[in-house]
């Protein structure tokens, strides 16, 4: 089964910068997240899927 959200640290690994960065994504809007209780915060899937598509094509301002 695939999974449907990361964490904050798989995003960093996957985005390849530090997790500091996509905390600060998330707090501005950049990075799409939800909030599990107070203070688990993950990011779905398709959000990933859609700044690695980006990536491709345009440049990613993160």
């Amino acid at each position: 089964m695939e999974k449907a959200t990361y964490s904050v640290k798989e995003v960093a690994q996957i985005l390849g910068v530090g997790q500091v960065l996509v905390y600060k994504e998330i707090s501005i809007g950049n990075i799409p997240a939800i909030r599990l209780g107070k203070r688990r915060v993950v990011v779905p899937k398709w959000a990933i899927d859609e700044l690695l598509g980006r990536q491709n094509g345009q440049t990613l301002n993160v």
